[in-house]
């Protein structure tokens, strides 16, 4: 980002930035405090090189104006509703992800393993709610400890997939499981909302602006595991939350088709550079 704002400085040309990232949010779980305030210093001295800053959604817009970032603009979410679809579930992929217990309830997370994104709060509701099975999808730096802290419980490891085979993943799940506090909107909620399968994540950054507490999934306060477990459970036994939940996310998420999103980047583009032309004059390329 910063080599990309030089170069658009460099040659007079039209700059637009997503802000997608709170790196401010990471440096408490990679223990790195310090970086919080030269973070934020950074960031908002980048952004505001931008014509126009775009984030994924209104609590991160919010969060953006709350660091200095100037002429800030909403990226409407979207996602693939013909890939991510509830039929996409295969008995197949369920034996697979619950190590051949098909038959037991199963949550699932999708994405990166990273230490910030708090998967070791799922350790209490797979060892806490009876006969649970959790997939972990995905790789990343935090996998071998993961895999030391979750030795011995109802946990399968899958690494990275993709196309049909992600899709059927999430779809073949009872309960998307998404514990991170550090999300600026959780694209991988959307795929499983869109799949018709309902998420818990956590009341914090953009997952409000996804999930609907009670109407397409639930929230959990952040930090607190018992809570984090007790919503879980209720979805995972309770069929009947568990399909109007499910409906709910499949029906919001049809509203958010990638046409409608891209339109509105294109037309973010073409701001970006009326902007730059009422205040920064053309120069000789």
């Amino acid at each position: 980002g910063l080599w990309g704002t030089a170069r658009a400085k460099q040659r007079n040309l039209p700059l637009l930035a997503s802000y997608h990232t709170d790196i401010t949010q990471y440096a408490l779980p990679l223990r790195l405090p310090l970086l919080q305030e030269p973070s934020r210093r950074f960031l908002r001295d980048v952004h505001n090189q931008a014509h126009v800053n775009l984030c994924t959604s209104m609590p991160m817009v919010k969060s953006a104006r709350a660091l200095g970032i100037k002429r800030v603009r909403l990226w409407p979410k979207a996602v693939d509703t013909d890939l991510y679809r509830p039929e996409r579930r295969t008995k197949a992929m369920r034996e697979r992800l619950t190590g051949g217990h098909p038959d037991a309830p199963l949550m699932t997370y999708v994405g990166r393993l990273s230490f910030e994104k708090r998967l070791d709060w799922l350790y209490a509701p797979v060892t806490q709610i009876p006969g649970v099975r959790l997939a972990l999808v995905g790789s990343g730096p935090a996998e071998a400890e993961l895999k030391r802290r979750f030795k011995g419980t109802n946990t399968v490891f899958t690494g990275y997939m993709s196309g049909l085979e992600l899709a059927a993943a999430y779809a073949s799940s009872d309960v998307f499981a998404f514990p991170s506090d550090t999300e600026t909107l959780g694209f991988v909620a959307m795929e499983a909302m869109a799949s018709g399968v309902p998420a818990v994540g956590a009341r914090a950054g953009g997952i409000p602006d996804v999930i609907e507490d009670g109407a397409n999934g639930l929230l959990f306060t952040p930090g607190d595991l018992g809570d984090l477990t007790d919503k879980l459970r209720a979805v995972l036994f309770d069929p009947a939350l568990r399909a109007r939940l499910g409906s709910r996310a499949r029906s919001d998420m049809e509203r958010h088709g990638w046409r409608a999103a891209t339109q509105a980047v294109v037309d973010y583009y073409d701001l970006a550079i009326k902007v730059r032309e009422r205040f920064d004059p053309p120069s000789v390329y």
